[in-house]
């Protein structure tokens, strides 16, 4: 892996010319004209809810960690364990020796998207400063020291033999490599991406202007595989195979009433997922985006609103399929109440 050439633009100009880069709002914008038509179509504010019908509002805003993963086979998770708001620092340490998790772990809230405030915690110190800090009800996961970190987009019709995987992201942590003599900001320097994390990762490397990595050494920044903390995400959508589907048509079978959405995978290597050998972290349902598009290598602006077009259209027919089932979409006050609780009010995702 080679550092990843910086254009010495400024910043501002990066995010302006990479749509990767650009706030959520403004990057689906023109995206809602589609939405608003579907809206029209299935005479409904909240249709998208009945994709996962008998998740929590298909998978929208509110979802728990905790209970989407409860459902998993166990052989395709890591161990975790919800930690309550209210749980005192002892009864997370019994919950800890309970399921065996070690140092270092993952830490997360229980509701959240794109990465914020998810931590590698690496011993009890970080662990008290974290749930200090945090105001909300949270998830400790072991961490799964497999080295490839994959987004699979996966999706089944629930009245057709149907289903398929329509994207995999591949997640190409921040990490920079030594030259012999340049420190590591000037090595970060000479990445676009890294340039952007320079700031935030100050307190995590105090020595980054001073401290030199020797010729071909690797320093990985980063170890949360999340776009906002300097990750790249490639389109891995080749490696797809019937194989792989038949893993993700036996991981799905155990979630009652999943039908769209994004597991968030670790594997050893691609022969593994082939064989069901992944631990996956997450599960995202109508939320999810088909992230291999943010591939800066191999997607353009336009044919990624094209693809998140087409995954609005296949999430509306699996939603119209279940509403002939006998479904019923939540209701758009709660839909409302829900999204203001627990995205317009958090910054870091606006």
């Amino acid at each position: 892996m080679k550092n990843m050439a910086s254009s010495k633009k400024p910043l501002w100009w990066v995010k302006l010319t990479n749509y990767e880069y650009w706030p959520m709002f403004t990057f689906y914008s023109p995206t809602l004209y589609y939405l608003i038509y579907l809206f029209i179509k299935s005479r409904s504010l909240t249709f998208f809810s009945l994709a996962n019908p008998v998740e929590e509002f298909g998978s929208f805003f509110g979802e728990s960690k905790v209970k989407a993963l409860a459902k998993i086979a166990a052989k395709y998770k890591p161990q975790s364990i919800d930690v309550p708001l209210d749980t005192d620092f002892e009864g997370i340490m019994d919950k800890l020796q309970e399921k065996q998790i070690d140092y270092p772990f993952i830490i997360k809230p229980n509701w959240g998207e794109r990465g914020v405030n998810v931590s590698k915690v690496h011993n009890e110190a970080e662990l008290k400063d974290y749930l200090a800090k945090t105001d909300r009800d949270s998830i400790i996961q072991e961490f799964v020291d497999y080295p490839i970190e994959i987004g699979v987009f996966y999706y089944r019709h629930p009245t057709k033999k149907e289903s398929a995987i329509t994207g995999i992201v591949v997640k190409q942590f921040l990490t920079v490599i030594g030259d012999g003599h340049s420190t590591i900001r000037a090595l970060m320097e000479q990445s676009d991406r890294a340039r952007f994390q320079i700031e935030r990762l100050r307190n995590k490397f105090p020595d980054m202007d001073s401290k030199v990595l020797a010729n071909g050494e690797q320093l990985l920044l980063e170890p949360i595989g999340n776009h906002n903390r300097g990750t790249m995400f490639l389109d891995g959508s080749d490696k797809i195979n019937g194989s792989m589907v038949k893993v993700f048509d036996d991981v799905a079978s155990t979630i009652d009433g999943f039908y769209y959405g994004r597991f968030d995978v670790k594997i050893k290597d691609w022969e593994s997922i082939y064989n069901g050998d992944l631990k996956i972290l997450e599960v995202n349902g109508v939320y999810s985006e088909p992230a291999h598009i943010y591939d800066p290598t191999k997607w353009k602006l336009i044919p990624a609103y094209k693809e998140i077009i087409k995954h609005y259209k296949l999430m509306y027919e699996i939603s119209e399929a279940n509403k002939k089932r006998g479904f019923k979409p939540a209701s758009a006050k709660f839909i409302w109440h829900i999204a203001r609780k627990n995205y317009f009010k958090n910054k870091q995702l606006v």
